[in-house]
């Protein structure tokens, strides 16, 4: 299980972390990639129209869906950590990633997560793009 919470565009959303088995992360990543796109909306508007927030096992993960995922399956990122609660540092000290990467990749992370393994590697090797957070 993992602690996290999701939102959508135009929906009411909670900001409360709740735990959720892989399975329920799997399906709902599947459901806001063929979510509606913000674009659909309004013409002229664009932007994420979902998101997922996760903070468990010493890392923090935040997944946006954009106007493409839908066709391309790609979804943007920013992964912080390994930390421990006592030492929270911040997201520019070096230890912060941010890029793109395919759903595939995402289910694959989370499996690290869900095992209480580092997905550091993982990203490095796996995102599409990946770079340093830095400010």
């Amino acid at each position: 299980m993992l602690k996290a919470y999701y939102g959508e565009f135009n929906k009411k959303n909670s900001h409360k972390f709740e735990p959720h088995s892989l399975d329920e992360l799997s399906r709902l990543i599947d459901r806001l990639v063929a979510a509606r796109p913000v674009s659909s909306y309004s013409r002229g508007m664009s932007g994420d129209h979902a998101w997922i927030i996760l903070s468990d096992h010493g890392f923090d993960l935040s997944v946006y869906f954009g106007e493409g995922c839908r066709e391309d399956g790609v979804i943007r990122f920013v992964l912080y950590g390994p930390y421990s609660p006592a030492d929270r540092g911040d997201i520019y000290d070096g230890r912060g990633l941010d890029g793109s990467m395919t759903t595939a990749c995402l289910k694959g992370l989370l499996r690290l997560l869900d095992k209480g393994r580092s997905p550091v590697t993982y990203v490095r090797k796996s995102a599409l793009e990946v770079d340093i957070v830095r400010d």
